[in-house]
């Protein structure tokens, strides 16, 4: 299947089952929604550290993997205080689910195409 459709794949996985908190939101939903959007963030990252560890040269990879873990971990805190920004108090909204699922639909439609990467003929 190769790395990048497997990234586009997952990420677009992910965004699917965010809509399904547009449409409802109830504990059990909300529940397969977080479990689901986990498998795939967590499918994106081990594909990308085994991008790391196989692309980038023994001098540079822990450096490599250092700058990466802070964005990551950057990127966590940065999506929660926009969510605590965007939400109601009482934390009950389709607007911010709405949100997160068409930038992943984006990031795996836009950043992630193959000809981004010089994938020829692979879509």
């Amino acid at each position: 299947m190769g790395r990048h459709r497997w990234m586009r794949l997952s990420i677009m996985a992910a965004s699917v089952s965010a809509l399904l908190l547009v449409i409802d939101r109830t504990p059990a939903l909300l529940a397969a929604t977080a479990f689901f959007t986990a498998l795939c963030g967590q499918s994106v990252k081990v594909t990308n550290d085994a991008l790391v560890q196989s692309k980038i040269d023994d001098v540079f990879r822990g450096r490599v993997f250092a700058v990466y873990d802070v964005l990551v971990n950057g990127a966590i805190v940065t999506g929660a205080l926009i969510a605590a920004w965007i939400l109601p108090i009482s934390g009950d909204t389709w607007v911010l689910p709405l949100m997160i699922s068409v930038a992943w639909a984006l990031v795996a439609t836009i950043l992630l195409r193959p000809k981004k990467f010089f994938l020829k003929g692979v879509a």
